[in-house]
């Protein structure tokens, strides 16, 4: 058994080597969120709200779906939630209105992923139609970039962002080849979805409020763990590979959503584009 003073250096230590790792998760966070809000704004400027809701009319149910979802499994109250609101003022097309004990430190950190979840219930709609549909499961093998175990070097992380993007913008060039060269009608109705579902999966900035509330504590929670870990030298149960593990995955799964977003983006600003050229006798600029 380590002392008192060993245990909590490492301790913290190997939650700032944690917290190092969540740049990358951050940083694909933030260029999702620029994409989405950007696609949006494109439709905005061009249409009306009432576009945007029917762009949204897929996207909108499962990201409110997931935070409903992830209010069940931390015990929090959902008081009302819609869905989705074709009469809703402002630019809120649907909410989930919940409340949770303070005092539980369980309810608390469920935050974190209740923040999040939309994230989550978007991959799972993405991953079932790769898996099931072939139109996907052969574009998103084109997008597939993963970050090895080599996770403290600038090169390697440098060479997985470039690869990411390139694989990236690639994936978009396949569905262009596919739609003129073996065009289905069903096609349309697939990118739809996959559109729809990436115009509206990124957390609202009240999402990442309520998530960082969450992840105060889960990172107090985390500290504590690991320094009861390394003091009775928890040696047989390797959970720093596990949690660098996880967090790999989070990544990987994370990049995994960009393509569709780019998509998202893409479309939004070519449909858009003619209308708004023809309305305003200007370029179409990215949303302020």
């Amino acid at each position: 058994m380590k002392n008192l003073s060993s245990a909590f250096f490492s301790a913290l230590s190997f939650t700032g080597e944690v917290l190092l790792l969540l740049f990358p998760v951050i940083a694909i966070l933030a260029v999702l969120y620029f994409f989405q809000k950007n696609a949006n704004g494109y439709l905005l400027k061009a249409f009306n709200k009432g576009t945007v809701i029917f762009a949204g009319i897929i996207g909108t149910p499962v990201h409110e779906a997931g935070h409903i979802l992830m209010c069940l499994i931390f015990g929090h109250k959902v008081k009302s939630f819609k869905l989705i609101d074709f009469k809703a003022p402002g630019g809120t097309l649907g909410y989930v209105n919940h409340s949770f004990n303070s005092k539980n430190y369980y309810q608390r950190a469920g935050n974190f992923f209740i923040g999040l979840a939309p994230i989550l219930s978007a991959a799972l709609v993405v991953w079932l139609l790769s898996s099931y549909i072939p139109f996907f499961t052969g574009i998103f093998s084109h997008a597939e970039v993963k970050i090895g175990n080599n996770l403290y070097s600038a090169a390697a992380w440098k060479d997985f962002f470039v690869l990411l993007f390139s694989h990236t913008i690639n994936s978009v060039g396949t569905i262009g080849q596919l739609l003129f060269n073996n065009f289905r009608p069903e096609y349309i109705l697939y990118i739809f979805i996959l559109c729809s579902i990436s115009l509206h999966f990124s957390p609202s900035p009240s999402d990442f409020k309520n998530s960082w509330y969450g992840f105060i504590t889960i990172g107090i929670i985390f500290l504590l763990a690991v320094f009861l870990l390394e003091l009775i030298g928890a040696k047989s149960f390797n959970y720093k590979s596990l949690t660098i593990s996880g967090i790999i995955k989070v990544i990987n799964f994370l990049a995994g959503m960009l393509f569709p977003s780019l998509l998202a983006l893409i479309l939004s600003y070519l449909i858009s584009l003619p209308v708004y050229l023809i309305r305003e006798k200007k370029m179409l600029s990215p949303a302020g």
